[in-house]
């Protein structure tokens, strides 16, 4: 693994044994529930995720979409949101992990939204908001 290595907060309702697998293979991982947001509201994540340069991994497309929309719309920049389907828990460690070390590979200062440019066209959600899949492509 290289010297750069993006940091990961997970939602509340994520797996919380996903952070120490991720964790054990070397990532910056956190759990909301674990740094004293379990009942945060959604902007609170994601204003924490920004604030620690974190990219923030939920299943919650209702309320996230809007929200990163609506951020982009007044101006305010945000850290990169990682749109997940329920997967198994195999499934979603090995789909995370895949994306990371995809991430790690092009290197630092690379965003996803610079990812998703190089191999696809873009999603439509003017701001950074990726959906990972069973198949292992990122859509939105």
């Amino acid at each position: 693994m290289s010297d750069y290595s993006p940091k990961l907060l997970l939602d509340v309702h994520t797996w919380e044994g996903l952070t120490d697998a991720l964790r054990e293979r070397g990532f910056n991982v956190v759990h909301a529930n674990h740094v004293g947001y379990r009942e945060a509201e959604d902007e609170d994540l994601l204003a924490l995720s920004t604030a620690d340069s974190r990219a923030i991994l939920t299943y919650n497309h209702q309320d996230f979409v809007p929200l990163a929309r609506r951020w982009f719309a007044e101006g305010k920049d945000h850290g990169e949101v990682i749109l997940s389907i329920q997967l198994t828990r195999g499934a979603l460690l090995h789909q995370t992990e895949k994306l990371l070390r995809f991430w790690i590979g092009v290197g630092q200062g690379t965003t996803l939204g610079d990812i998703w440019t190089a191999v696809s066209a873009p999603c439509g959600l003017e701001s950074k908001a990726w959906l990972l899949r069973l198949e292992g492509s990122w859509l939105l």
